[in-house]
């Protein structure tokens, strides 16, 4: 009889023991959820459409420019002629207060051209220059924020 009742506590013992790893089995798994959320990259104050003029040496930037910046780090090209101009594709940095842009024209694409400007305090201005990516300072750029 005595042996009866340690083999039935010793099934109870194992019962609960197994529940209890269950248990916590499933908690362990339900809070180590496999859904990853999506990372919301802010908005970069650069991301929008500049327009501008850009000009040779010293003169008065008198060209129409115009920067289509992506979040992504890329951007687009519009130069010359506003309503047939030039186009091309290129990359983007900002670091602290400096915008950084190298492209090419889709005409030309082995003719790599770079940009750096400074952006003002209100992050709607752009002002530097341009020229090949080894030689900027072909000439200046300014550009606003549309």
């Amino acid at each position: 009889m005595k042996k009866i009742k340690k083999i039935r506590n010793m099934k109870t013992l194992n019962i609960r023991t197994v529940a209890a790893f269950l248990f916590v089995t499933m908690i362990t798994l339900a809070s180590c959820s496999k859904k990853k959320d999506d990372v919301v990259v802010p908005p970069s104050p650069m991301e929008g459409t500049w327009v501008g003029k850009w000009g040779f040496n010293n003169a008065v930037p008198a060209n129409h420019f115009v920067l289509v910046i992506k979040n992504d780090g890329t951007l687009t090209v519009k130069e010359g002629n506003a309503i047939n101009p030039n186009v091309g594709t290129g990359t983007w940095t900002l670091s602290e207060s400096t915008f950084k842009a190298t492209y090419s024209y889709t005409d030309s694409k082995d003719s790599k051209l770079a940009l750096a400007a400074k952006l003002s305090d209100d992050k709607t201005q752009l002002a530097g220059s341009w020229g090949e990516v080894d030689v900027i300072g072909s000439g200046n750029i300014l550009l606003s924020k549309q």
